[in-house]
């Protein structure tokens, strides 16, 4: 997985959605072209349709990462942070996210990811259910590393149509742009973070896992590494 590509996707995302007294700021940066709008002129492309797809990409990665973590926390007997995650989880399967609460989402699995993590690092020993908790959690953490992997692409084609029709659309279509500029550039910004900490986690599970003797394949991070 190339994570400098993938940052510098969500850095043009970011830019591109700044006031052009602030892109003047980085020298020129020149945005690319994106191909995969399906060359949808500004009067045609979907901004509304574009940032709801957003959403719900993420949502989808968030919802694999949650149900890990929710399993990790199990494994580790941390019933708290258990609940906490299975609280969070309901609200981003009830459809409601939006720019903030996706921020506070990833803030939340962060945060949770930091305490499972101490109790990797302390070498706390599994029971045999939470072994079974642990091996079940694998395939959920790694799909959500993949799905997250994709967000930056998604972002920028998103960022990329939305300023073609702040340039080119009518007036009205100016005016929607405009409202949808800010969530799009603050949901972006948080990208790279979230696809390098969901990678991050992972392989540290992993690492976790076999130093415990557990049955966790050979290549499991195979998919990740690839690219």
């Amino acid at each position: 997985m190339n994570f400098k590509k993938t940052a510098a996707m969500a850095l043009i995302v970011a830019v591109v959605g700044m006031p052009l007294q602030a892109q003047a700021q980085f020298g020129g940066l020149k945005v690319p072209r994106v191909p995969n709008l399906g060359g949808a002129t500004s009067s045609s492309f979907d901004m509304r349709g574009g940032q709801a797809g957003l959403f719900s990409s993420f949502s989808a990665a968030q919802s694999e990462i949650l149900q890990a973590q929710i399993l990790l926390a199990k494994a580790f007997e941390l019933k708290d942070l258990a609940a906490t995650l299975e609280a969070e989880a309901a609200y981003i399967a009830s459809g409601a996210i939006d720019a903030q609460g996706a921020k506070g989402s990833i803030e939340t699995t962060t945060s949770a990811q930091k305490e499972i993590d101490s109790a990797m690092d302390a070498g706390q020993e599994l029971s045999e259910e939470g072994k079974a908790y642990f091996m079940e959690s694998l395939p959920h953490l790694l799909q959500g590393s993949l799905d997250a992997a994709k967000l930056p692409g998604e972002a920028q084609a998103l960022a990329d149509g939305i300023m073609s029709v702040a340039q080119n659309g009518s007036l009205t279509q100016k005016a929607e742009a405009a409202k949808l500029v800010g969530p799009t550039a603050s949901l972006a910004t948080t990208m790279p973070g979230f696809v390098r900490s969901t990678y991050d986690s992972y392989k540290k599970v992993v690492t976790y896992g076999r130093e415990q003797s557990l049955p966790v394949p050979a290549d499991a991070t195979a998919a990740l590494d690839e690219g």
